[in-house]
């Protein structure tokens, strides 16, 4: 009988050769098969415990240390600079656009994020309220000024479309505005002001407030008047306050601390407030 390669099944195999005609039918066989389809359960198992084994079991204390310490070593001294960069950059490319589940699996992409958290929560402690020539030096601290300076005029005015193309700032913003959006508040930024929310409601308010913003304490003609309560339809004088651009667009983040800040400020419960809110909605509904 003569047997034929499992993968072409036209090529007769030689004495020599047992299931396949050449490496490249071995290859295109085994793709996508696991062990125990390629060899059987028995010497899958077999293969397994061979692979779980420590380098101590495998070569023994003084081979296994010498190995690992040939490892810790970095690239440019096991294979050199231009070899060692050939390495790098394939690394790279290989890691790139891709995600922690991609590359590691659902279980080892939960280890690896949880240790780089760690990790940098243990920086993050050291370099709190210091600056960058106490963390790096004053040599480092200008060179990593003068990068910084340079990608900021690179990005400056410049929209995600220019910086990385159109189907990739669609995904962007896709995953950063509606519903994806970390403040999101089941859409209640489309709901229309209140009638009585007019200029002339917005210039007795700049004036009882001296045109100064309450959070940063600068005077601004050109200002904005926040809710307190993040009510849009109640707007009283009691629950509106005079802010700048910036300081109103950073009071719509952490809402809960702002809005105990601009009571503290007015010198208001926020219990008081909430439970007035609460008796002007029933009015107004009964209305």
């Amino acid at each position: 009988m003569t047997k034929k390669c499992k993968q072409c099944k036209n090529k007769r195999l030689k004495p020599k050769q047992k299931r396949f005609c050449s490496v490249k039918c071995c290859s295109d066989w085994s793709k996508g098969k696991t062990a125990e389809e390629r060899y059987g359960k028995v010497t899958a198992n077999k293969l397994n415990k061979l692979l779980k084994r420590s380098y101590e079991e495998k070569f023994g204390k003084l081979k296994s240390e010498k190995i690992k310490t040939l490892l810790r070593r970095p690239f440019e001294e096991r294979f050199g600079i231009k070899t060692s960069n050939k390495i790098k950059c394939a690394l790279r490319n290989l890691r790139k656009d891709k995600t922690y589940k991609e590359l590691y699996g659902k279980e080892k992409s939960k280890i690896v994020s949880q240790k780089i958290r760690d990790t940098m929560k243990e920086k993050c402690k050291w370099w709190i309220g210091k600056t960058l020539e106490e963390i790096y030096g004053e040599e480092t601290a200008r060179k990593v000024r003068t990068r910084l300076s340079v990608w900021h005029n690179k990005v400056r005015g410049k929209t995600y479309e220019e910086l990385f193309g159109k189907t990739k700032a669609q995904e962007i913003i896709k995953s950063v505005s509606g519903k994806n959006s970390h403040a999101w508040l089941g859409g209640i930024s489309f709901e229309p002001y209140d009638l009585s929310f007019n200029k002339q409601l917005k210039k007795t308010v700049s004036k009882r407030d001296n045109h100064t913003c309450q959070s940063c304490g600068k005077k601004i003609h050109k200002g904005t008047c926040h809710h307190i309560h993040y009510n849009k339809k109640d707007s009283r004088l009691e629950t509106l306050v005079w802010t700048c651009l910036s300081c109103n667009i950073k009071a719509n983040t952490n809402r809960d601390y702002w809005l105990a800040y601009f009571c503290y400020k007015k010198g208001i419960e926020c219990e008081d407030l909430l439970n007035n809110i609460k008796h002007f909605e029933k009015t107004a509904q009964e209305a």
